[in-house]
Order: C-alpha cells, then sequence, then structure tokens
C-alpha cells in the first residue's frame, strides 16, 4: 500500500489508489495482483469477462493500445460497505492522440482482492475532446447557469485554429465573450 494510512482512511481505498497507480505505469502483472482468481471485470457496455487468466489478454490489448502514456487521475475514491467507489479521469495516448474521458468505477473486494470491478465510461466526455476540424468542438455541455458543477458558458475552439470563445447557454446565462 502506498506509505501507510490514516486512521480516517479505509485500506480499501488505498488499494484502489494502488492499483490505478499501476494502472498508470501500465504495469500489467502488478496491476493484475489485486484481483482475485475469479474476479468478474466490467467495461460497460462490454460483456462481463470472468476469471483473472481471461482477464490478462483483455487488458493486455488495452495497455498495448496505451503504450506510449497514461495517466489516471481519481477526482474521489470512498468506501461504501464491502464496496469501493470512485470517479477518475484517464488520459490515454492513443497513437498521436491524447484521449482525455472520466470514468466512474465500482469494486467489491473480499479480504483484500477485487471480486467484481466495474469501469462505466462517460462516452460524451471523450466525443467531446475529438478533433474535428472545420466546426465548432465543445469543451463542455452547456448547463443551467445554477447548476453546481458546471459553468454557466461553454469554451469552444473554432475551426482548426486553435482560437477560443465563451458563448452563453441557451437558457438565458450569461452572455458570451470572444477571448
Amino acid at each position: 500500500m502506498s506509505g501507510g494510512h490514516p486512521s480516517n482512511v479505509h485500506p480499501r481505498v488505498e488499494l484502489v489508489k494502488d492499483a490505478f497507480a499501476t494502472m498508470a505505469a501500465l504495469d500489467l502483472d502488478g496491476y493484475l495482483k489485486f484481483f482475485s482468481d475469479d474476479v468478474e471485470h466490467v467495461l460497460a457496455p462490454l460483456p462481463k469477462i470472468t476469471g483473472k487468466k481471461s482477464l490478462r489478454p483483455a487488458l493486455a490489448r488495452g495497455f498495448r493500445a496505451c503504450v506510449s502514456g497514461l495517466t489516471v487521475s481519481p477526482l474521489s475514491v470512498v468506501q461504501q460497505g464491502d464496496s469501493v467507489i470512485s470517479a477518475r479521469v484517464d488520459i490515454a495516448k492513443l497513437g498521436p492522440l491524447w484521449v482525455r474521458f472520466r470514468i466512474k468505477a465500482t469494486m467489491k473486494f473480499v479480504d483484500d482482492k477485487v471480486v467484481f470491478w466495474r469501469d462505466s465510461i462517460d462516452y460524451l466526455s471523450l466525443i467531446d475532446r475529438l478533433p474535428q476540424p472545420h466546426r465548432v468542438e465543445p469543451a463542455w455541455r452547456c448547463r443551467h447557469p445554477h447548476s453546481v458543477a458546471a459553468p454557466a458558458t461553454s469554451s469552444h475552439r473554432v475551426g482548426g485554429e486553435g482560437r477560443r470563445i465563451q458563448i452563453a447557454c441557451h437558457d438565458g446565462g450569461t452572455k458570451g465573450a470572444a477571448s
């Protein structure tokens, strides 16, 4: 585990953080050590993978795809009973592109081994970041200005030139300003 833990942090939370660090290091053997032999692993909406022996080749393909780089940034990792729930942002280098996406994960444990791991990818966070020449690319989805998690304006890239503008949400939020 990563250097001990304060009394208010559960050891399983630390195990998950360590698993994320091992994943970011692209250490497949080290990452698989966190799982039980009969683990159920789901990357929604793909079918469930059962057993560590079946999980190894599936993860190996993903690790090879990210061979040039992977960053795993946990936003929150909390214990709820025998489960750990996390939200994170992964940034993977796929060929010449760095792709950023949000993931919610649920892990269930028996002792100190993961027996169930489900990753749910926010595919809209991935699509919003793909370069699209000659189109306005939303960097954030517009939401109501009183929403807690979103700004009233949305930043957009214009064409392939990299200029950024601020525009207002359609619901009458603050007015946009060019930058």
